[in-house]
């Protein structure tokens, strides 16, 4: 977890606080760029990664044709191993702090105007505004990377990690053991619920320490209606009681209408998830019952992998679709 959360902050913040702050060639590419790996499920990834650099894979093999070498006179990294699980899982949940940082610093940036004219340095501003008003949001990102791996199942499997998760589904499927599944399970959420108060410790603590009022959309917002909602001002629900119309009639007319880009950004985040979600599905899902996901994950794990990359690419080009509608919802919210 450590290894994945250090991935996540690196990729996460480094390229948010680049993207915000300075414009070069290419960084508008770059800066939706960076939110594709959330669209793509980790256990494809982790499929791609293990055909690409496994010892039959293109990399491998292409080396072994130009230097002429045969297996044994080079030594390449262990593929399906901790350390590979680790590149894998950073480098598909990093989007997750990288969203929640970038969001904050797109607030942030007019604070850092005021502390400017008050006369803080570049160095005064970066310690006293910026990092103080992002610490939220990293402590939120990196609690929801960690959340992340510890409930996935379909990485970790395909590279033969050992986590809760997949000894979760061992001992359910394999030794039909309920009560070893159900410690497990316990185990698992008393974990998941304890990051869950530590982030909320934490951010209570984190937003103390600024001294210029900032507002970051996600880490603020419990969902993106809610979060519509919020930035809905209370005089036009006022306005419109007071010309007559009731609770419903305001909410058709009124809330509906200035929250329709949320309720679309939440069903955008619905649906990705559902659309790649793995283990729920593969523990709950009816007798001879089969989505894109759990097809992908028989498949493979038959070894049948042209036949799974059709269902993966699927799951991929939906992603990216969705992930560019998101980015722009709320690039246009942020005008």
């Amino acid at each position: 977890m450590i290894g994945v959360g250090g991935i996540s902050f690196i990729f996460g913040v480094i390229p948010a606080w680049l993207t915000t702050f300075f414009s070069f060639p290419g960084s508008k590419i770059f800066e939706i760029a960076l939110f594709f790996p959330i669209s793509i499920p980790g256990y494809i990834v982790a499929f791609v990664y293990v055909n690409t650099l496994e010892f039959s894979g293109p990399v491998q093999s292409s080396l072994r044709d130009i230097l002429e070498w045969s297996k044994g006179d080079y030594w390449f990294p262990e593929i399906k191993s901790l350390g590979g699980g680790i590149l894998v899982m950073g480098f598909s949940l990093y989007p997750y702090v990288y969203m929640l940082v970038r969001s904050s610093l797109k607030n942030v940036s007019n604070s850092v105007t005021i502390a400017s004219t008050l006369g803080f340095s570049s160095l005064k501003s970066l310690f006293s505004v910026i990092i103080p008003s992002i610490r939220p949001s990293i402590i939120a990102g990196l609690s929801l990377v960690l959340m992340e791996v510890i409930t996935d199942f379909g990485t970790p499997q395909f590279l033969a990690i050992d986590t809760f998760t997949t000894g979760i589904y061992r001992t359910w499927f394999l030794l039909h053991d309920k009560y070893s599944t159900t410690v497990l399970a316990v185990a698992e959420l008393i974990f998941v619920a304890t990051l869950i108060a530590i982030e909320k410790k934490l951010q209570k603590k984190g937003i103390s320490y600024s001294s210029i009022n900032t507002n970051a959309d996600y880490h603020n917002k419990r969902s993106a209606v809610e979060s519509g909602l919020k930035k809905t001002p209370n005089e036009i629900e006022w306005t419109a009681y007071t010309m007559g119309h009731g609770p419903i009639s305001t909410c058709l007319n009124v809330h509906i209408p200035l929250i329709k880009k949320s309720i679309l950004s939440g069903f955008l985040l619905v649906f990705m998830d559902t659309i790649k979600e793995l283990t729920a599905t593969l523990i709950i899902r009816p007798f001879n019952f089969e989505t894109i996901s759990t097809r992908i994950y028989e498949l493979v794990s038959d070894e049948r992998y042209r036949e799974a990359a059709p269902f993966s690419l699927i799951i991929v080009i939906i992603g990216l679709i969705s992930t560019i509608t998101l980015f722009t919802l709320d690039d246009k919210d942020k005008k």
